[in-house]
């Protein structure tokens, strides 16, 4: 019998090349040296340098606190001793900028507290200015007028500025408001009806900034309101007791449906909503 010969390809017959170098694979598969210059990156900043910074911060922190204080006495200079127009005007204005300015800077380093105050100082220059310019020509002001002025001023500095103080002067002129128009110490217009929709935009937006207390003085301002106006509406014959205490009850489920509805889209203070809604609707 012959014997079985093995079939080799044609390239079996190239010298095999890992055989002839046992290190072919080490060079194959390393990596080229990288001969870039490497430069060292520093993870944090030097002790110096933050340093540095933080006196830097602080200096304009006091320097903020100082022209605050300096532009406050200038401010309350005109309740002590009779200043010209202009003066108040520039002292008014000062308040107010440098008011802003504190504001921003104590919210820059963490200091909640006196960016509120500064927050407020300056919505008392805003209102000054503005009562100088209207009693400058001729518009003067009555303190109806005043209490709304005071109140959507308010109400839009703590929207912008996503703070929680200037909603709640708002919500306090809005209560003032409402409770000299019961007593009769003001008179009542048709600007009465801007005080359901200052309530409503009170609660909208201290749902946006997440306070309950914001939202709860807000809900208590609009039922007393509205029920004093139907007091006053049931006292004058108007609105005889039992449609009137249907109407509390339309008021009181519907927001209480109104506060399921805020739970099931996880708004904030939506608890608030439910259990006064269910107080107002079942004490009516």
């Amino acid at each position: 019998m012959s014997k079985r010969s093995n079939i080799k390809t044609a390239n079996d017959n190239l010298p095999d090349v890992r055989s002839a170098n046992p290190t072919w694979h080490k060079h194959v598969l390393s990596k080229p040296a990288d001969t870039t210059p490497k430069t060292k990156i520093p993870d944090d900043l030097d002790d110096s340098e933050i340093a540095s910074k933080t006196t830097s911060k602080g200096r304009s922190l006091k320097l903020s606190i100082v022209l605050w204080v300096v532009a406050l006495s200038l401010g309350f200079s005109n309740f002590i001793v009779p200043t010209s127009t202009e003066f108040k005007a520039l002292s008014s204005l000062a308040v107010l900028w440098v008011g802003l300015w504190t504001n921003y800077v104590a919210a820059d380093y963490n200091r909640w507290r006196l960016s509120e105050l500064a927050i407020i100082s300056a919505l008392g220059g805003l209102i000054s200015a503005i009562v100088l310019v209207t009693n400058y020509f001729g518009l003067n002001l009555t303190p109806t007028d005043g209490f709304i002025l005071m109140s959507m001023l308010a109400l839009g500095m703590g929207y912008v500025l996503k703070s929680r103080i200037a909603i709640l002067a708002s919500i306090c002129a809005t209560l003032l408001w409402a409770v000299m128009s019961l007593i009769g110490a003001v008179p009542t217009n048709n600007m009465i009806v801007l005080f359901p929709v200052l309530t409503l935009g009170q609660i909208y937006f201290g749902s946006k900034i997440q306070s309950g207390l914001t939202i709860g003085l807000a809900v208590v301002t609009g039922y007393y309101g509205l029920i004093g106006l139907i007091t006053i509406l049931w006292a004058n014959d108007i609105l005889p007791l039992t449609y009137a205490s249907a109407l509390l009850f339309i008021f009181g489920v519907a927001h209480h449906r109104s506060g399921k509805a805020a739970e099931d889209s996880q708004i904030s203070g939506s608890n608030i909503h439910i259990y006064s809604g269910w107080i107002v609707a079942t004490l009516s």
